[in-house]
């Protein structure tokens, strides 16, 4: 009796283990040996992070292949290598690393996208019988003079446009997707640089897919609390909009110093009824179709 128990709890005991092992990063746990690997490993919200920077990953593999991305990987893994452990330092590089890898997996796509198209020959009429076909002039065989031939363009003058629209080398594009750092906190710092990567606001506004979190910073533009891009970036602009929000009678019913609170704030801001409240408080007329009694 006593092994047939053993039996039904030993598989019962190793399903929630079996179960949090699917929701840990990319690279197996067992394995970490740096002191970043580690870190990751120990923090459910950077395993979220590092999922969301390989899926990043695995999608630039499919539009400019395995070697090339990697080679962009490999950079961007030194960096966060050196973060040492400083979970401040490896959610911002895994944050680079996801702008990184969608940056150039969008570049990939608009120069695919202006790549010469293919010129289907038209079909050339069935030959008729020699005896159907018009007797050839000498006069007819001769090409007309007025219609000299361009000369072929060199392929470098075709490719030029290419060339000057291709995406810069890595550190370019490694320095365009740098997260501001804590010494960036001033008030001289871009409302369009990165914002710090440290309070619940930050952890729910990334835990949002980008076009959800797009479509709350169009709100806040609609709203007139931000006047940056709407690109599902988080940026200074944002926080300080958001932060503007909670600050007037309808945002201090949200606790933003909490996981829950500040997710439930960034949902209400990004739906039609923080729209709507915002039309209403600057005075947009009503909608008779939206009337109840319809």
């Amino acid at each position: 009796m006593r092994r047939a128990t053993l039996s039904v709890l030993l598989p019962l005991a190793l399903w929630p283990a079996t179960g949090l092992a699917q929701e840990g990063p990319s690279f197996d746990c067992r394995d970490a040996g740096t002191r970043t690997e580690i870190a990751i490993c120990a923090d459910p919200g950077l395993v979220r992070l590092e999922r969301r920077m390989y899926d990043a990953y695995l999608d630039l593999v499919e539009r400019i292949g395995a070697r090339e991305a990697r080679r962009i990987a490999d950079e961007l893994l030194i960096r966060r290598q050196a973060c040492e452990g400083d979970t401040d330092c490896i959610a911002e590089r895994l944050l680079v690393s996801t702008e990184v890898f969608d940056q150039r997996g969008r570049s990939a796509t608009e120069l695919a996208g202006l790549a010469e198209p293919e010129v289907t020959p038209a079909a050339e009429p069935p030959d008729l019988p020699l005896a159907a076909q018009a007797p050839l002039s000498l006069d007819a065989a001769a090409p007309p003079e007025s219609a000299p031939v361009p000369p072929l363009r060199p392929r470098r003058d075709r490719d030029l446009a290419r060339v000057e629209i291709a995406p810069g080398d890595l550190d370019a594009a490694i320095a365009g997707a740098e997260l501001a750092s804590s010494d960036a906190a001033g008030e001289g710092a871009s409302p369009d640089a990165m914002a710090p990567f440290d309070t619940p606001l930050s952890w729910a506004f990334m835990d949002l897919e980008r076009e959800a979190r797009a479509d709350l910073q169009r709100n806040l533009q609609e709203a007139g609390l931000l006047d940056g891009p709407a690109e599902g970036t988080w940026t200074r602009g944002t926080l300080t909009a958001i932060e503007a929000f909670l600050t007037t009678p309808e945002g201090q019913s949200f606790d933003a110093t909490t996981a829950s609170g500040a997710a439930l704030a960034l949902d209400f801001l990004g739906s039609d009824a923080f729209a709507a409240a915002r039309g209403e408080a600057l005075g947009a007329e009503p909608d008779p179709l939206a009337s109840t009694e319809w």
